[in-house]
């Protein structure tokens, strides 16, 4: 971990693409040390997955009120085919 610290820090895109992908800043890290550096990336990842874990919760909140308004939907036609147009008006 420290050798690719020093590689990111020293211009290797490879690692800084690895660590920008974790959320990690080297400039907050760099001069810290080992086991301080290791703490902190800990905690990004750790970040970075409950922050996945909300979006994944979102989504599939938005997948079930989608799947919800659809049934809905779905339910209208049916039974606007059912009434044969007879029913309410629309106004518009």
């Amino acid at each position: 971990m420290r050798v690719s610290i020093g590689e990111a820090a020293g211009g290797s895109k490879t690692a800084a693409d690895a660590y920008a992908a974790l959320g990690v800043n080297l400039a907050d890290i760099i001069d810290l040390p080992a086991d301080q550096q290791l703490m902190a990336i800990a905690r990004w990842i750790s970040q970075c997955g409950r922050e996945r874990a909300d979006h994944r919760r979102r989504d599939a909140d938005f997948r079930e009120k989608r799947n919800d308004d659809a049934a809905d939907l779905s339910q209208g036609r049916r039974r606007a085919a059912r009434d044969g147009g007879r029913g309410k008006e629309s106004r518009f």
